[in-house]
């Protein structure tokens, strides 16, 4: 199964002005390359991923009409991972239609994206996007997008609470522009997290925690739907790699006659004997 997006473009009188359609146009292949990097792991990087490609599969004329389908995926990536992108795109854009809410595996960066491309629509579907998903070149499902969208996700994006706490996960990107930043890839929740890293030695400790499990501790924001938009970070903590477990010697319990006296192996081969 392959998947593709078809967008169409009107204007008055069925006209759209070329230059602006194809900012549009640029502006949704921003939002897939958000989208993709939302929901797939970068595999650890201090440098941003480079975009997979996409073609024209189809092009209309009059009011546009384009598909777009995955031409080359970036490295790390497949062409399965691309198939999820446009599905996301058009289940996401049906969602904030309705809902102040970031659609589930959307980002902070793809809302964003999303707002600046749906804030040039009108309030009705006729002076809208008409977006659809296509599915071995068939078109599966279909939302129009309206100005609503970009109004319900800047109400999304807003902070609305924040609170001191802490994210588990691994950091799988990096950035040290003017405003550093690293990319969580958290254990529960799926979606990558921003962390804010406010001074050198934060962005020391990420740089080499680089690829690893950490919890970060620090101020947790949150919208007005108590879903995480960012984390301030105060300190990086590298934890254990979660695929490790201790061996059965190195137990320790609050009672060390628990056993008896017996090695743990023994004790537990005994309780299993007697089960």
């Amino acid at each position: 199964m392959r998947t593709g997006i078809e967008v169409t473009l009107a204007g008055p009188a069925g006209a759209v002005d070329a230059r602006q359609a194809l900012v549009r146009l640029s502006e949704l292949l921003d939002l897939l390359a958000a989208l993709e990097h939302a929901s797939v792991d970068v595999h650890a990087t201090r440098r941003p991923p480079a975009r997979s490609k996409w073609t024209f599969s189809d092009l209309g004329l009059g009011s546009v009409r384009a598909a777009l389908a995955p031409l080359e995926p970036r490295p790390g990536a497949s062409f399965d991972d691309l198939d999820q992108v446009p599905l996301r795109a058009v289940e996401g854009f049906a969602r904030v239609e309705d809902e102040e809410r970031l659609p589930d595996g959307w980002s902070v960066d793809a809302a964003r994206k999303a707002r600046t491309l749906a804030a040039h629509f009108g309030a009705t579907p006729e002076t809208g996007m008409r977006l659809a998903l296509l599915v071995n070149g068939e078109q599966r499902t279909a939302v129009h997008v309206t100005r609503r969208a970009a109004v319900n996700l800047s109400r999304a994006l807003q902070v609305r609470r924040e609170s001191i706490g802490s994210l588990t996960g691994r950091i799988d990107s990096m950035s040290l522009h003017a405003k550093p930043y690293a990319g969580l890839w958290r254990v529960r929740g799926g979606n990558r997290v921003i962390i804010e890293l406010p001074n050198g030695d934060l962005v020391e400790q990420a740089r080499h925690a680089l690829g690893q499990r950490v919890q970060v501790h620090g101020r947790i924001s949150r919208n007005e739907a108590g879903q995480i938009l960012h984390l301030r970070a105060t300190t990086i903590e590298v934890l254990p790699d979660e695929s490790y477990a201790p061996p059965l010697t190195h137990l320790v319990g609050a009672d060390p006659d628990i056993t008896g006296g017996m090695e743990p192996v023994q004790y537990l081969e005994a309780l299993r004997g007697s089960a």
